[in-house]
């Protein structure tokens, strides 16, 4: 049935979302904990 399959499909992107989305605050933490500790260099 096609109708369960786009359900199926629906479910696995928005798992792939939801972990892009955590990947992307902990990639922005890293950012800004980088930037701290290269200014910190400078001072």
């Amino acid at each position: 049935r096609p109708d369960t399959e786009e359900k199926d499909n629906m479910s696995i992107i928005s798992k792939e979302e939801e972990f892009s989305d955590i990947e992307i605050k902990q990639f922005s933490k890293n950012r800004t904990f980088h930037k701290k500790h290269t200014n910190r260099k400078h001072d």
